[in-house]
């Protein structure tokens, strides 16, 4: 049946409205949700809608006549539509640049976290960590200065030693050209002849330069005292058996030498009231870094000499040959050149067996390396000129972990030493038994405790003690009468530090 023309605008009409209506609605919810403004299918937009569609299919074969008032309502529908999306995509425009605002503001911000905190609840700050680093670098900013002034201190001093010699030295210069020219003048018979003023006058400026000298040396090097208390504070640290207290109540003197690290080489000395009698005895530890227990041992073998003055010896005591080895975060038997000390002395046969008997006999062992050249080690070279200088009659040297005594030299050995037996393990080239031994006729007990990090018991202690003074009052007078012998028949062996090089 046909249908009516103005049903059918009424039906365009309505259909037009619909179409706005929900164009307006689907532009104003893609705002308020940033997504895409969706395209506009009014075939799926509702039932009544498809009913409407349907219905204009079943009636395609029917011609619509639109009048000037219907086509102006839909011309308003569709500007009505345009606007709307107009709006929406303006609206989207805005809301698209805030959020990339938004994003720029967030990668600009540094934070700790993939995910920014909350504003609503900000994290908890734990204040105490911050005043905590605060101390801390208060404290070590107080630290730093105080080694500053005390530095700052310690150059003032040494400008001022050398300043007063210098006036010293200065006045007795002048002094000396004084009396030359006084007597020059009156003409004294036992005036000095000008020759004698220019030899003071060279004497004393022989004297200024060492004064200059040992100037320069005490700026570069810290005071004996301060040398001593640093060493020993190290030492407390690091064994278990010797206290920081325990080393500075020794009251170890400064050689004035120094290690590879700059650290004292330390001795000291006992005059059996004040006089030598039964002869020398140099004690040494420690010329492995590794082995604790030869340190340790001689501190307490320390405090023996000094209540027992029955043993009538002149002492000279090296606790720590190797502060370096000993020292370091971990410890090691070579120094900070990596030099086994006890390879490094210079032996007749070094050169020619030293760095073979090195590589073919200890496969090139690092713990064995014997060094560059002989007495290439400042330890090393200290030691021997200690030796040089004290002439001892005997030397006894401690080391760890073989269980044994040792021996090389003159004289009779000691069988035993507490547990310890004698067993005698031939020499090495460059080896401290080599050298002052074999080569410089120096009686050398070398001391094998049981172990590097465990000290022995204190019955051990005592009786090793009781049995190497035992073994020194029987053996030393007659090496002591020995080298007196040598002495006066003009032989003398040891030779002087600096031929070594």
């Amino acid at each position: 049946m046909m249908k009516e023309p103005r049903d059918l605008l009424r039906k365009a009409t309505l259909a037009a409205a619909i179409a706005t209506v929900l164009a307006t609605t689907t532009a104003l919810t893609g705002c308020f949700t940033q997504s895409p403004k969706p395209e506009i299918n009014t075939a799926e937009t509702s039932p009544a809608t498809a009913d409407k569609s349907e219905t204009a299919s079943d009636s395609a074969d029917i011609t619509i006549t639109v009048t000037p008032d219907a086509e102006t309502k839909v011309e308003t529908a569709n500007t009505s539509v345009t606007n709307a999306d107009e709006s929406a995509t303006a609206m989207d425009d805005d809301t698209r640049a805030s959020a990339e605002e938004d994003e720029t503001v967030a990668e600009a911000a540094p934070s700790d976290s993939a995910e920014a905190p909350s504003q609503d609840n900000p994290p908890e700050v734990d204040t105490s960590e911050v005043f905590a680093k605060q101390d801390a670098a208060k404290e070590i900013e107080d630290s730093a200065t105080a080694k500053a002034a005390t530095a700052t201190q310690t150059i003032e001093q040494a400008d001022t030693n050398q300043a007063e010699t210098k006036a010293q030295a200065e006045g007795k210069t002048v002094e000396a050209l004084t009396q030359g020219e006084t007597s020059a003048t009156t003409g004294d018979d036992t005036a000095a002849e000008p020759k004698d003023a220019e030899a003071a006058v060279e004497a004393t400026s022989n004297a200024i330069t060492a004064a200059d000298d040992e100037a320069e040396t005490n700026s570069l090097n810290p005071e004996p005292e301060q040398a001593i208390t640093d060493l020993c504070d190290e030492i407390g640290n690091k064994l278990g058996s010797v206290s920081v207290e325990d080393c500075l109540a020794i009251e170890l003197a400064d050689s004035g030498a120094r290690s590879r690290l700059e650290r004292s080489l330390a001795v000291k000395e006992y005059l059996h009231n004040g006089e030598e009698k039964n002869g020398r005895v140099l004690l040494m530890g420690g010329i492995h870094g590794d082995e604790f227990s030869s340190v340790s041992i001689i501190f307490k073998w320390l405090k023996f000499i000094e209540k027992d003055q029955a043993t009538e010896f002149t002492w000279q005591v090296v606790p720590l040959l190797n502060p370096d080895g000993l020292l370091r975060q971990k410890s090691q038997r070579q120094n900070d050149a990596g030099v086994d000390l006890n390879r490094n002395f210079p032996s007749p046969d070094w050169d020619a067996d030293a760095h073979h008997y090195w590589q073919s006999r200890t496969g090139a062992n690092p713990r064995r390396f014997p060094g560059p050249d002989a007495a290439s080690e400042p330890e090393t070279r200290w030691f021997i000129k200690t030796i040089e200088n004290f002439r001892p009659d005997a030397i006894v040297a401690v080391h760890a972990p073989h269980s044994l005594v040792d021996y090389d030299g003159p004289q009779k050995p000691p069988s035993r030493l507490g547990t310890l037996r004698l067993h005698e393990l031939g020499i090495y080239p460059g080896s401290l038994g080599n050298y002052a031994g074999v080569y410089k006729n120096i009686p050398v007990v070398t001391i094998e405790l049981p172990s590097a990090g465990i000290m022995p018991t204190r019955n051990d202690i005592n009786q090793m003690w009781v049995d190497l003074v035992e073994w020194l009052h029987r053996e030393v007078p007659k090496q002591k009468l020995a080298r007196t012998e040598g002495e006066n028949n003009g032989s003398d062996d040891l030779p002087e530090i600096d031929s070594l090089h």
